[in-house]
């Protein structure tokens, strides 16, 4: 159990609206506390802290409408996840498991003008490989998601009531989530379905 750590952060970034369309551009580096696997205790191995963590890299977002009815929101990441100040220099300049060089998503929601209150949405994900230990033994392959959506605005006895339906994973894809440095990995959840009513009183 290790005592609570800060990260320290530097970002810089710009933002261009050109219409109902907002684009950020940033650059950023963040650095918090790496750790290591020490196998040669007993009876079990041991977690320890083990030099640095250094994430730099740059983030491009969009969001806005595209028209009255149509609205995404959306962006890309490349991170440069290196570790420094490790033991002995044993694995300064190895990638960080479990952080993705690549991360993006894209996301969308459209208006029926033919059934007013309706809202269709879809996103996709996308994250590539990532190293699944800190001496860059091996990787978790790339993984892409689709999710779709709807949801439906309406009254019901004079009380405002939302309708929600969604399909998380649509192709039913198996992959892992992502990992940690100790080892832990986490499994993608298949494809789920969702449905929920909000109702205000």
């Amino acid at each position: 159990m290790f005592p609570p750590y800060k990260t320290k952060q530097f970002e810089i970034g710009a933002k261009l609206k050109t219409g109902a369309i907002v684009n950020t551009l940033s650059v950023f580096q963040i650095k918090k506390p790496s750790t290591t696997i020490d196998y040669t205790t007993s009876p079990l191995p041991t977690l320890l802290l083990n030099g640095e963590q250094r994430n730099r890299g740059i983030e491009w977002t969009i969001f806005g409408e595209v028209s009255p009815s149509v609205r995404l929101l959306g962006g890309v990441t490349y991170t440069q996840p290196k570790l420094t100040r490790t033991q002995d220099g044993a694995q300064d300049g190895n990638h960080a498991a479990g952080a993705a060089p690549w991360t993006a998503n894209l996301g969308t929601e459209w208006d029926l003008s033919e059934i007013p209150g309706l809202t269709l949405s879809g996103r996709v994900l996308y994250t590539s490989s990532q190293y699944a230990n800190n001496a860059n033994t091996f990787k978790l392959p790339s993984w892409t998601r689709l999710d779709i959506g709807a949801r439906y605005a309406t009254s019901i006895a004079g009380k405002a009531t939302i309708f929600r339906a969604g399909i998380n994973n649509v192709f039913d894809k198996n992959y892992w989530l992502s990992t940690r440095s100790y080892g832990a990995f986490s499994l993608a959840a298949p494809r789920t379905f969702q449905l929920s009513a909000t109702v205000d009183f």
